[in-house]
């Protein structure tokens, strides 16, 4: 598989995008499941985003099942961080913590 890094582009165009379709599904509680693999790595192997809002009772079988593959394998935390700049706007960062 091709080693490339892509976070940036996930972090800076798609995630703002994301935050607002997410709080979107979330007031009118619209299943859904969205994966993006922004890296891979030789040392970690590929590095993913996943969303997955299958609210229990409304989401098909379908997109249960989905929503169960994606789901991490493994243990992983994320570390926000929330910064307030000396115009006023605020910087949220999210990284992945080893």
């Amino acid at each position: 598989m091709k080693i490339y890094d892509k976070e940036s582009v996930y972090d800076e165009q798609i995630s703002p995008l994301m935050t607002q379709i997410i709080a979107i599904c979330k007031e009118h509680q619209l299943p859904m499941v969205a994966d993006f693999q922004y890296s891979n790595d030789e040392e970690n192997g590929p590095a993913h985003c996943t969303t997955t809002l299958p609210f229990e009772g409304i989401a098909d079988e379908k997109l249960e099942r989905v929503s169960a593959i994606l789901r991490p394998q493994r243990p992983v935390c994320l570390a926000e961080t929330h910064v307030t700049n000396p115009d006023g706007s605020k910087t949220i960062s999210i990284r992945r913590v080893s």
